[in-house]
């Protein structure tokens, strides 16, 4: 079993907890993640929380940030690739804005 696997079961334990208060970005995982630091948008952060919690190694790159995980894992650093076949217990990113960056 992988990271994102192991993972897996402690993000659906999660379902339901949302962001508090509404539009801030912060929530009881991500603000136990943060430890002190302002929050940013919560799904790299929850994302990470979620590995951690299952022994990954806090990464070497910004783990606060979608387009730095992005490029982690184009340059297959801390054991991530770019897939088109997604596996359960990947880690996915979106481009929402349709812009090149996730």
């Amino acid at each position: 079993m992988n990271y994102g696997e192991a993972a897996l079961p402690v993000a659906l334990n999660e379902v339901g907890v949302k962001e508090f208060p509404s539009g801030s970005n912060t929530g009881p995982r991500v603000r136990d993640f943060l430890m002190g630091h302002p929050p940013e948008p919560w799904c790299a952060d929850f994302g990470t929380w979620s590995l951690m919690q299952v022994g990954f190694p806090l990464p070497k790159f910004n783990w606060s940030y979608c387009p730095a995980w992005e490029q982690a894992a184009r340059k297959g650093e801390a054991g991530m690739c770019i897939s088109d076949v997604p596996k359960v217990g990947d880690v996915v990113l979106y481009d929402w804005e349709g812009d090149g960056v996730a």
